[in-house]
């Protein structure tokens, strides 16, 4: 039940998004929940075909949770700072009309997308996804 609800928050990060021009798209594709890190629930590795993953098209990206579909969302990225999570360096920060997603940030490397939500020391956390296609 922690893995569903995990996903599902994580799912929330892109709830509210909208597509940007002035930022790479690498995160098209498909990705799949492999580990969440968090103060609430600590560090735990998912299985491969847990059913919690990302498809981010050009300009949507689609929620998954247990196998299935919770949100459609488009979104938006903007460059911003990203503090707490060892060096602080920049991000592609979540913007949302309603401010939610303001301390959302997320990278690619390695054919891993990192989604980091609050800080470290507020109980924040990370959730990694593993490119899948």
């Amino acid at each position: 039940m922690r893995i569903a609800c995990m996903a599902l928050a994580v799912s929330t990060i892109f709830a509210f998004c909208s597509k940007s021009n002035d930022t790479n798209n690498s995160y098209s594709g498909k990705w799949e929940l492999r580990i969440t890190d968090n103060g609430s629930t600590g560090y735990k590795e998912h299985a491969e075909g847990n059913g919690n993953k990302f498809l981010i098209s050009d300009d949507s990206l689609y929620c998954f949770a247990n196998h299935k579909l919770q949100y459609t969302r488009a979104f938006t990225l903007v460059k911003d700072t990203l503090r707490g999570y060892g060096e602080d360096r920049l991000a592609d920060k979540l913007v949302s009309d309603d401010d939610y997603l303001s301390t959302h940030f997320f990278e690619v490397s390695n054919n891993n997308l990192t989604v980091y939500t609050g800080i470290p020391a507020a109980d924040g956390g990370k959730a990694v996804y593993v490119r899948i296609n």
